[in-house]
């Protein structure tokens, strides 16, 4: 069975680029259950725009997580 590479160290712009995606996220769950429970319900225009952003910072966290070996240095 081939081994993979090792992965390279996490720079301080991608673990702080996470944190904030997953800000993000939080933020996001908490307007949406706002929104969700105030008078127009999941059809308001906030709920839409919490989803957006909701889904905004998963794809940034996903993109954070997932990653090769680009960028990095050749020694």
């Amino acid at each position: 069975m081939p081994q993979k590479p090792p992965k390279r160290e996490r720079t301080l712009y991608e673990i702080s680029s996470s944190f904030f995606a997953v800000c993000v996220i939080a933020f996001a769950l908490g307007g949406m259950f706002v929104a969700a429970t105030g008078d127009e319900g999941i059809g308001s225009a906030g709920f839409v725009i919490c989803a957006v952003f909701l889904f905004l910072g998963a794809g940034r966290l996903y993109l954070g997580l997932v990653r090769g070996n680009e960028g990095a240095e050749d020694e």
